[in-house]
């Protein structure tokens, strides 16, 4: 149907193929990394096959991309900045419950609503110290759908809002959908204050981080 929600599947393997070889190696780490940033960090699921060797056995090699993968991913996503930091948002849902403390409380079941009626929003957050980001997430209520029609991030720095911030490659942080999550990579960028301004939605806006 038109208006359901249906996840992209990302279908990747840590060889060449699907299937081992000897001849073969796998990928290296900063591969898988930015297959992560560019499956997982753009709405999608990410299936990431290890095929064993003949023996039945994983391949040491893969067994060892897979650790230092896993070391990657608990060092980059270790310390949520924003979780339970003071945040403002220009409307929020009349019924208690839905205020803009519910996107940085590190729960993925609750979340921030804008008012009845709203198809915009702007979602402020107002850290006790400037912070140096590395990493941007962003996830909707997905339960509810994809809102999100045009979004952008702006980031407050040396007290006055750059409302056109860059990832590491240089591109502008924004973006159509957010649904299930969204990642941005930065280059390490000092902020007081960081802000998600939703210009665009189909329904009420709504983010749960």
């Amino acid at each position: 149907q038109a208006n359901s929600w249906c996840a992209w599947e990302v279908d990747v393997s840590s060889r060449p193929g699907w299937f081992w070889h000897q001849s073969e190696s796998p990928k290296s780490v900063s591969q898988v990394e930015s297959i992560f940033f560019t499956s997982v960090g753009m709405n999608s699921n990410l299936i990431f096959n290890v095929p064993p060797s003949t023996t039945g056995e994983f391949d040491p090699k893969d067994v060892a991309l897979l650790k230092q993968f896993g070391d990657w991913y608990s060092s980059t996503f270790k310390t949520n900045l924003l979780k339970e930091q003071p945040a403002t948002a220009d409307s929020t849902w009349a019924t208690a419950g839905f205020d803009a403390a519910k996107a940085l409380d590190d729960d993925i079941s609750t979340y921030w609503a804008a008012a009845s009626g709203k198809t915009a929003g702007r979602l402020e957050v107002t850290p006790a110290s400037a912070m140096t980001v590395q990493v941007i997430s962003i996830r909707e209520p997905i339960e509810l759908g994809e809102r999100v029609t045009k979004y952008h991030v702006e980031l407050k720095q040396n007290g006055t809002w750059n409302s056109a911030p860059t990832d590491a490659s240089g591109a502008k942080i924004q973006g159509t959908v957010v649904g299930q999550r969204q990642l941005w990579k930065l280059n390490s960028t000092s902020a007081q204050a960081i802000a998600l301004v939703i210009e665009s939605a189909r329904g009420v806006p709504a983010i749960s981080e």
